[in-house]
């Protein structure tokens, strides 16, 4: 299963004619990113029922998808996790975070923590470097071979960013929605958030702006609108 929200993720599992009441099921494995919580609300449901549970986050977006090389972040049982991983390496790399339900979620939003907040940074830093009358193209070259460089850089700056096509195809929305459920989890542990507070606002700004449904690569023309200056070429 593979679904954008919790709340239709534990509809779908647990709800009127969900998984819930199929006698046909015996494993099920979650691929959607829902947050501990729900995950383990899900699984007390199903297992109840003698439906064996799979907490498996994916990450690697459409490209991910169709080339088979999602990163898949499962947390089950031992034995359950060797019994599905022939299943799950059709789609990418299981890798293998813990036992217990709600670890997979919980790499899962650590991991876009990180994503969301190295493409807001690089929005912010190229547009200062546009500003100052550095080509956006060159920045790139420069920054690819050396310390700044991450994903936002090597492959969503080129690939949706510069050419001016905002489709790299993960949308504003459910960046956002993984945002807070990570900081969800980090104000319930305890954890300080300065720096992810603020990617959070970004975040939500994006939203609003340009809706849910855009592509998350938008963030960039948030701030350009801030920073009256255009990342990438006239069209």
């Amino acid at each position: 299963m593979s679904l954008p929200t919790p709340d239709i993720v534990e509809f779908v599992a647990t709800g009127e004619k969900g998984i819930l009441t199929n006698p046909l099921c015996k494993i099920y494995i979650d691929l959607s990113t829902t947050g501990p919580h729900v995950a383990q609300l899900v699984e007390k449901a199903l297992v109840a029922s003698g439906i064996a549970v799979v907490d498996a986050p994916v990450s690697g977006g459409v490209r991910g998808a169709i080339g088979g090389t999602l990163s898949i972040m499962t947390a089950c049982n031992a034995e359950l996790f060797e019994q599905v991983k022939p299943i799950l390496s059709k789609i990418g790399h299981a890798f293998y975070v813990g036992q217990q339900v709600g670890q997979g979620q919980m790499m899962k939003l650590v991991n876009n923590l990180l994503a969301g907040t190295a493409l807001a940074i690089t929005a912010e830093a190229f547009a200062i470097g546009s500003k100052a009358g550095l080509d956006p193209a060159i920045m790139l070259d420069v920054i690819n071979a050396s310390s700044g460089k991450n994903d936002a850089t090597m492959n969503k700056f080129p690939k949706s960013v510069l050419d001016r096509s905002f489709s790299y195809g993960f949308t504003t929305g459910l960046m956002h929605k993984d945002i807070e459920l990570c900081m969800s989890e980090a104000q319930r542990m305890g954890v300080p958030t300065y720096v992810a507070s603020a990617v959070r606002q970004l975040w939500l700004h994006t939203s609003t702006q340009f809706g849910g449904d855009s592509d998350f690569t938008n963030i960039v023309r948030c701030v350009e609108q801030w920073a009256d200056v255009q990342v990438g070429r006239l069209k």
